[in-house]
């Protein structure tokens, strides 16, 4: 598991380690920036400077992809609007994708973390089929124009 501290082998007090020791209860993070463009400079700036190489996606489908089942992995989404063409089905078991936005009251588009959909045909933007996952602080919408966009979110 990869640390991300300034203390890479914990911190002690008189020889006993000083908070919880959670290696091997806590998986992979992954971390998912909006593509670099002329109004945000999350992937140029955090891609390059301050996350591990490696670990950082533009797209859901590649973040997710490098996620293990059954570890715990979790994809920490930065704010922004990610596009979706495609359902993404969600069939790993004990991963989780996180939202790093602020709080959104009534529904309102702020500097959240949202996924979209408007492809036609796309009968649900995210398909969760793996057990124990989950989804905190993200926002789905299924936004195409045919009968058959059901919905957001599908539970198998």
């Amino acid at each position: 598991m990869a640390r991300y501290s300034n203390f890479p082998n914990g911190i002690t007090s008189f020889g006993h380690p000083v908070g919880p020791n959670l290696s091997g209860l806590t998986g992979d993070a992954f971390f998912l920036v909006p593509s670099s463009n002329s109004s945000t400079n999350y992937f140029n700036d955090w891609a390059t400077k301050h996350l591990p190489k490696g670990k950082v996606f533009t797209t859901l489908a590649a973040a997710y992809g490098a996620c293990t089942t059954g570890r715990n992995d979790t994809v920490y989404a930065f704010p922004g609007t990610y596009t979706l063409t495609a359902a993404q089905t969600w069939a790993k078991h004990n991963t989780h994708l996180v939202g790093l936005g602020g709080p959104l009251s009534q529904g309102g588009m702020g500097k959240g973390v949202y996924f979209n959909c408007a492809t036609t045909t796309v009968g649900s933007v995210v398909e969760v089929t793996g057990d124990n996952v989950c989804f905190h602080n993200v926002n789905l919408r299924n936004a195409g124009d045919n009968p058959t966009n059901y919905t957001a979110l599908k539970l198998s």
